[in-house]
């Protein structure tokens, strides 16, 4: 199983439902076994409702096992590893919905209520999880919506009012305690103790936080407020899915710096088109000897580090990237000579702070630059930085006395 299969099965509701994954004809890979139906069910109903063209957003199918009187629906959408593909079936039991259909009469306008979210928040699965907000502003009633999600240990908060019509809202309040139980209100102390109710919060296998408050005071069926809760959560645990994915396909798991695959990308979609470009070809001296003589976790050390002072002068139009083992890339778009030079400067600057925290292991980091303006040969000056940078290698270790050859 590759490495997004094992993202998907790790995050993969297991509070709600079953997880199927597949291949793109449809043949079953993987089950979390969330829900009783066996195997042999599943390749049944997939033959029925099987369909060759997924699209973004995926498809929706319902199954009816009348044998068993449950009911089921399925979201179906496709995930991209490489150069395969897998279809990703989440299966969730909707026989309490069933149920309300039975009982139209009583429930028929609170019915409508629960299949109008779900509507809205399938057209909003490929979006951002904050964009919950406003649907669940709607049909909740409330006058403040709160969304929390933490990632990679960066807790976020957005924020709608409904009053004010305005687009949302966000702040980073990293160390607030903000998980909440369902149907309970708090008064959160980041809010100056607003009183809010809580929808929904959990935490994903992967680390990623969340949680879904709101300021309400309409009277809601508890059957019904219990289904839309559910809704929100799967809502919001379907977006942060496809963002990490979408996260882990583009950077570099040791560094969080952007891998290989988004420097090819970029070469081809962002970097032919700047004014101007500065070029910097970095490669970290000595990792071979430190992982032979100290460790690969001192090895390791020596990428973050040149990671770090990497992050340290990224901004706009300025980007990093992990493209081997001790190679890196920054590039500069629409920068002036003086400012692609201000660039190298900082990026020195910053490591020699980071070596002064940290001396052992030193992280002695060779760079190559090279600056153009428009007409400029993107693949030239990409060739020209990493002559440069071995030209900086060589001279880095004669000036230490070393071998210009060494590792």
């Amino acid at each position: 199983m590759s490495e997004i299969d094992a993202i998907i099965s790790s995050n993969i509701l297991h509070k709600i439902g079953e997880m199927v994954i597949t291949d793109v004809a449809w043949k079953m890979i993987y089950r979390n076994h969330g829900l009783s139906f066996s195997d042999e069910q599943w390749e049944k109903w997939a033959g029925i409702y099987r369909e060759d063209i997924i699209d973004d957003s995926g498809v929706e199918w319902e199954i009816a096992d009348k044998d068993n009187g449950q009911f089921y629906k399925v979201h179906t959408f496709m995930i991209h590893d490489r150069d395969d593909s897998r279809l990703i079936h989440h299966v969730y039991d909707i026989s309490d919905y069933a149920e309300m259909f039975r009982e139209l009469s009583v429930y028929s306008r609170e019915w409508r209520t629960v299949a109008d979210c779900q509507s809205d928040i399938i057209c909003s699965l490929s979006d951002s999880p904050e964009d919950c907000l406003t649907i669940a502003l709607k049909y909740l009633k409330g006058d403040i919506a709160v969304l929390y999600v933490e990632r990679r240990g960066v807790t976020i908060r957005y924020m709608l009012r409904s009053a004010d019509g305005s687009s949302i809202d966000s702040s980073v309040v990293t160390g607030t305690d903000y998980m909440g139980e369902s149907g309970k209100v708090v008064n959160r102390p980041d809010l100056d103790d607003t009183a809010l109710l809580c929808c929904c919060s959990g935490h994903t296998t992967a680390g990623t936080g969340y949680a879904l408050y709101l300021s309400t005071e309409s009277e809601i069926d508890s059957r019904v407020r219990e289904m839309l809760y559910n809704e929100f959560m799967l809502s919001i645990e379907n977006a942060l899915l496809r963002e990490q994915v979408s996260y882990e396909n583009e950077h570099d798991a040791l560094t969080g710096l952007y891998n290989r695959g988004r420097y090819a990308d970029m070469l081809k979609t962002v970097f032919p088109f700047y004014d101007s470009i500065a070029v910097y070809n970095m490669d970290v001296n000595y990792l071979k000897r430190t992982n032979d003589t100290m460790g690969h976790e001192m090895g390791n050390k020596l990428i973050l580090k040149t990671a770090g002072s990497i992050k340290a002068v990224l901004g706009d139009d300025v980007y990093g990237f992990r493209v081997g083992g001790d190679e890196f890339l920054m590039v500069a778009g629409n920068v002036s000579e003086q400012e692609a030079q201000k660039i190298r400067e900082t990026w020195q600057a910053a490591l020699d702070e980071i070596n002064s925290r940290e001396r052992i292991p030193e992280c002695v980091t060779a760079c190559g630059m090279v600056f153009g303006t428009k007409p400029y040969n993107v693949d030239e000056i990409f060739r020209e930085a990493d002559r440069l940078m071995y030209e900086d290698k060589v001279a880095i270790k004669t000036a230490r006395g070393e071998d210009p050859d060494s590792r």
